[in-house]
């Protein structure tokens, strides 16, 4: 499962529309619903139901979204975590040299 995927996933959960999810994570609306079908295929579930109200998560999207939540505020505080590192290793240099 990319985190791609997942934030995808979860925009689309959080509009309940396509279009609207696409424009919340740059992406063109095929993209969008190229991802969900993807991630729908990975995890052999379907994860939306669809109707003229909207996208609404099913039963399995319910039991993914909090994992999803989840991996990808892990995956936030990784970079959080390396980033302080680089932090932690600038400094000044000093270099002197004999003639």
């Amino acid at each position: 499962m990319h985190p791609r995927l997942l934030k995808t996933f979860l925009a689309v959960a959080r509009t309940g529309n396509v279009t609207r999810a696409a424009q919340e994570v740059n992406l063109a609306q095929s993209s969008v619903s190229d991802q969900i079908q993807a991630l729908e295929t990975e995890l052999g579930a379907g994860l939306f139901t669809r109707s003229r109200q909207g996208l609404t998560l099913t039963p399995a999207g319910e039991a993914l979204k909090p994992y999803a939540e989840d991996l990808l505020a892990l995956a936030d505080a990784a970079r959080a975590a390396v980033d302080a590192t680089k932090a932690d290793m600038a400094g000044s240099l000093s270099i002197g040299a004999l003639e």
